[in-house]
């Protein structure tokens, strides 16, 4: 629960003053960022290890990289708009 209340308080400080969303007058609200981890665990489980917000391909996404419960690495990317999952990049290496 801690570790969603700092994501939560880091993600809100982020989206508030990052100089890339005031560049684009986008801005992406605490809901949305929300339901894009929500998005991401429900799909992989596992921990979170990081979240980054940018625009991909014409769209703001959520880059999340995580660690599913069988220890593979994943990075994914989820549209802000939608929640939606659209693409994503697997290791298991490390």
């Amino acid at each position: 629960m801690k570790f969603v209340i700092l994501v939560v308080l880091a993600l809100t400080n982020f989206v508030a003053f990052s100089p890339a969303f005031a560049d684009r007058h986008e801005s992406a609200s605490l809901e949305q960022v929300m339901g894009c981890l929500r998005s991401a665990h429900n799909r992989y489980g596992g921990r979170i290890r990081e979240v980054d917000i940018d625009w991909e391909r014409g769209r703001l996404v959520c880059e999340i990289k995580l660690t599913n419960p069988n220890g593979r690495r994943i990075k994914t990317y989820v549209e802000v708009d939608t929640g939606l999952i659209v693409r994503e990049e697997r290791r298991d290496d490390d």
